[in-house]
């Protein structure tokens, strides 16, 4: 139907050339930019909702370390938990301008990333670690707005899970930490 409509349109711009090149350009500049926008009025309508960083996290871990969903379909709490640290660390250092150009700050991040996962999931062997902690450094320099506006309350305040198309609840971190804890 809108494909027919767009088609019209055009069609009716070819038959008008006696009015002139500048009319033809200026009709032809206005039905490119209705497509679009029709385009990006179609896209936010179908595409899924974005995943947060904490979200995006806990499917990287879970993609590492299979088999980690409980029976009624939510993360293990260990999973969660260190997603929530991985977040919240990469949350302070997205904040620094240095992450993105700093070749010595990533490498750090990483190994920071490496060690943190090798406490909380010793399941994990080392040689997983690796490529995970590259793959979550790599995470933070791609989206590393998200990372920065993303602070560690709203991980804690986050109510759902997504992973695909399925949701999930979430059922917030089962222990304090920190340096009150």
């Amino acid at each position: 139907m809108r494909q027919q409509w767009f088609e019209g349109r055009l069609k009716a711009i070819r038959e008008s050339g006696e009015s002139g090149l500048e009319r033809t350009a200026d009709a032809l500049l206005a039905l490119a930019r209705d497509i679009l926008a029709a385009e990006r009025d179609h896209a936010g309508a179908t595409s899924k909702p974005t995943l947060t960083p904490v979200q995006r996290v806990l499917l990287l871990l879970e993609q590492a370390i299979p088999g980690q969903r409980r029976s009624d379909g939510t993360a293990a709490a260990s999973v969660r938990e260190t997603a929530e640290a991985i977040t919240t660390k990469i949350f302070h250092e997205a904040r620094l301008p240095r992450l993105g150009f700093l070749e010595t700050a990533r490498n750090r991040l990483r190994k920071e990333l490496r060690q943190l996962l090798e406490q909380q999931l010793p399941e994990l062997g080392w040689s997983a670690t690796k490529p995970l902690a590259a793959r979550l450094v790599e995470l933070a320099i791609e989206r590393r707005e998200e990372f920065a506006d993303h602070s560690p309350a709203q991980a804690v305040a986050e109510h759902i899970e997504e992973a695909g198309a399925v949701v999930l609840p979430w059922t917030g971190p089962s222990r304090a930490s920190g340096p009150e804890a």
